[in-house]
């Protein structure tokens, strides 16, 4: 039977490691974004036709994070899928139904790229860095709807009843790249007459390291107290 002694070490234990994932968690958001992009603290509370608008950025945040996904789901691009390149600007439907598959169930992080116009067309372009591979991106309506419930972030009403929301790919100006590394999203887009809407799907980063620290931090402790007694 365990001694008092083996019982507070192994609590000592646990709140340390529960420290370090609250760390790896807290660092597993998109590590930067620049140009024409707002970064929003905290999901708003509607993405809307009209309830989101700017004419001078687009607005981006994260919907979720180390979300665990029980089924597959049917996205709109799975990175380098048919286009080997990793650049998308094609406008034709065709070509765009090759890049879409099926992103099997798992454990991800989700994020939202948003764009809906003040007055006239507006031309936006931009980066994304993260922390772990982009495994899906979203940009089809259909797609975007079916994923909502799944992936976006909670008490965010997204779209609407008669929104119109894709990322348009027509045109010259109008296309994203995803870095040969998956980490980086660019992007450059004229939002008209719809919503520009994105959603990014990436893996999760491994906790290894922010274990270990907290391991490591518990071990001290745990030494500290032992002399301590002496």
């Amino acid at each position: 039977m365990a001694s008092k002694k083996q019982f507070k070490k192994a609590a000592a234990i646990a709140v340390c490691l529960s420290a370090a994932l609250s760390i790896w968690a807290a660092d597993v958001e998109a590590l930067s974004v620049s140009g024409d992009i707002l970064e929003l603290s905290e999901p708003p509370a509607s993405s809307a036709h009209e309830q989101l608008e700017s004419s001078s950025h687009m607005f981006f945040w994260t919907e979720r994070l180390a979300l665990s996904v029980a089924s597959s789901t049917n996205v709109s691009v799975i990175p380098f899928a048919n286009n080997p390149s990793g650049f998308y600007d094609s406008g034709v439907a065709s070509i765009e139904a090759t890049w879409a598959g099926t992103l099997s169930s798992g454990v991800y992080n989700s994020y939202f790229l948003h764009g809906d116009k003040q007055g006239p067309n507006q031309e936006f372009s931009g980066s994304i860095n993260f922390d772990a591979a982009i495994v899906a991106i979203v940009y089809k309506q259909s797609a975007l709807f079916d994923t909502d419930s799944v992936f976006g972030a909670p008490g965010t009403t997204y779209g609407g009843a008669g929104s119109s929301r894709i990322f348009e790919l027509d045109g010259p100006r109008n296309w994203f790249e995803i870095s040969e590394d998956s980490l980086t999203l660019t992007f450059n887009t004229v939002v008209a007459h719809n919503m520009d809407d994105m959603r990014i799907i990436t893996a999760v980063p491994e906790p290894g390291t922010a274990i270990l620290l907290g391991l490591g931090l518990g071990t001290l402790a745990l030494r500290r107290r032992s002399l301590q007694r002496r």
